[in-house]
């Protein structure tokens, strides 16, 4: 009578692995509503750098071409941060949160960089000057995404490496 009775099989907890574009979907959606903000942001730096004395479109250039060189800068640091350590699931949530949106504003910065022209944004008052640097937080919001994959895939090779180590 006791061949008959099997044994509960013991349940195992799969543990998801931390997902960098599950992440970043939640910034996308706030990121949609902020790019305002972030150019206040831009807009607030290139004030400081005129009230110092710089002449106010040389400012511009100053802060988009910080914005862009932070821009390509940041992924490569933030892969080599999180290739080295070894991370839990909220302490990279809040640093991702604060990459994305260090990433966002520079990639704003930076793309106004090449599309935007700093005397007329301060010189000339049609209205409608700065008004392009919102539409380039969108544009990064895509940008952002990518790089959230390369992040999960490069993880991934990291913890098959770490896997195969042991």
């Amino acid at each position: 009578m006791d061949e008959g009775i099997k044994p509960i099989p013991k349940i195992v907890r799969r543990i998801k692995p931390f997902s960098f574009v599950g992440k970043t979907g939640y910034f996308l959606i706030a990121g949609f509503f902020i790019p305002g903000f972030t150019a206040i942001i831009l807009l607030g730096f290139q004030m400081l750098l005129t009230n110092l004395g710089v002449e106010c479109s040389l400012a511009y250039k100053i802060v988009f071409s910080i914005s862009a060189l932070g821009a390509l800068t940041m992924p490569y640091f933030f892969i080599r941060y999180f290739a080295k350590s070894h991370f839990t699931k909220v302490g990279m949530s809040m640093r991702l949160i604060f990459f994305n949106i260090a990433e966002y504003t520079c990639i704003q910065g930076g793309l106004a960089l090449f599309y935007s022209n700093s005397i007329k944004l301060c010189y000339v008052t049609d209205g409608q000057n700065g008004l392009e640097i919102i539409f380039f937080g969108w544009i990064a919001l895509p940008i952002i995404i990518l790089l959230s994959w390369l992040f999960d895939v490069l993880h991934k090779k990291h913890l098959q490496h770490a896997n195969t180590d042991l």
